[in-house]
């Protein structure tokens, strides 16, 4: 992995440790500690952790929200990723037995000012291209547009018509991965939907490399899987890293450039290497997933979920 995609994952990884073991706050008569976490939207968060738990994957409990601040449970998180890829792959494969009805989410959510679409639909090739691909056209230069919608044009061609309708984390990587003793302990800052599965493991490898261990738990991979991610990476990668990656490299030459932040380039299709991103996106604001890692402290009055 090139230098900017390590500094840029090492930052965020120590920004989301640093949240959420200094966002502990004693609110309780008891003594009790919990994460009291603002910014982004705390009801859309409390629904996904509890979807995730209702599928059997550790996530941690909602104790009360609100739509300023969410309050959950404090879990173990003293462990590296590298001694959990065994159980991450048991957890994910039970989190991916989860089936939804449709693929997509019941609300959108946004980075910044830049929404993310989850409106359902029973086509995959459909779902990605006009939800995660053709959608966001308008944020990147017009090579670069055209190039994304003619791929979108071809999804039929590219990706499975109806893969299960797994629920998904929709933002898996090592931050959002607390692990204590060789397991997992909680998936943190979902971004849910319903998708295909390969879309969480395109996001996982993006950054990090699962070793044969996560593999063998989590079970075969489909047939054309490595066809597929490349596709499946071009949204994390083009579509929203960009903005984060110029959020933690304002001084690149060009935002989301290949000169200004490689890593988003690294295996791309031919046929899309290359482009700048436009400066249209200069203006965007802070990212804001419903878990964004925006936590803060507060003592507020929260309601019961």
């Amino acid at each position: 992995m090139l230098a900017c995609s390590a500094v840029f994952c090492s930052a965020r990884s120590l920004l989301a440790a640093a949240i959420y073991r200094k966002s502990c706050a004693s609110i309780w008569p008891t003594g009790e500690t919990a994460i009291v976490k603002g910014g982004g939207s705390p009801p859309t968060e409390a629904s996904m952790l509890k979807a995730i738990a209702e599928a059997g994957a550790p996530a941690p409990r909602v104790l009360a929200f609100r739509d300023e601040a969410l309050v959950i449970e404090t879990v173990a998180a003293d462990g590296p990723l590298a001694n959990a890829w065994h159980d991450l792959g048991k957890v994910l494969a039970k989190l991916h037995a989860s089936q939804g009805p449709s693929y997509g989410w019941t609300e959108d959510y946004a980075f910044g000012s830049i929404v993310i679409p989850n409106g359902s639909t029973t086509s995959w090739p459909q779902f990605w291209a006009e939800r995660r691909l053709i959608c966001h056209c308008v944020h990147v230069a017009a090579t670069l547009a055209r190039r994304i919608e003619a791929l979108a044009a071809d999804l039929a061609n590219r990706l499975p018509k109806e893969p299960s309708k797994s629920l998904l984390h929709g933002d898996l990587w090592a931050g959002n991965i607390l692990t204590a003793n060789g397991q997992v302990t909680a998936l943190i800052d979902p971004a849910c939907y319903y998708g295909h599965t390969e879309v969480d493991l395109a996001m996982l490898t993006l950054f990090d490399h699962p070793t044969a261990a996560f593999y063998e738990t989590y079970g075969e991979l489909e047939p054309g899987y490595d066809e597929r991610h490349a596709i499946y990476q071009l949204w994390p990668r083009s579509c929203a890293r960009c903005v984060l990656c110029w959020l933690a490299f304002p001084s690149a030459p060009t935002l989301g450039s290949a000169a200004g932040c490689p890593a988003l380039f690294v295996g791309f299709p031919a046929t899309m290497a290359g482009s700048d991103f436009s400066d249209r996106a200069s203006s965007a604001t802070a990212p804001r997933l419903p878990g964004a890692d925006q936590s803060r402290t507060r003592n507020v009055p929260v309601g019961q979920p």
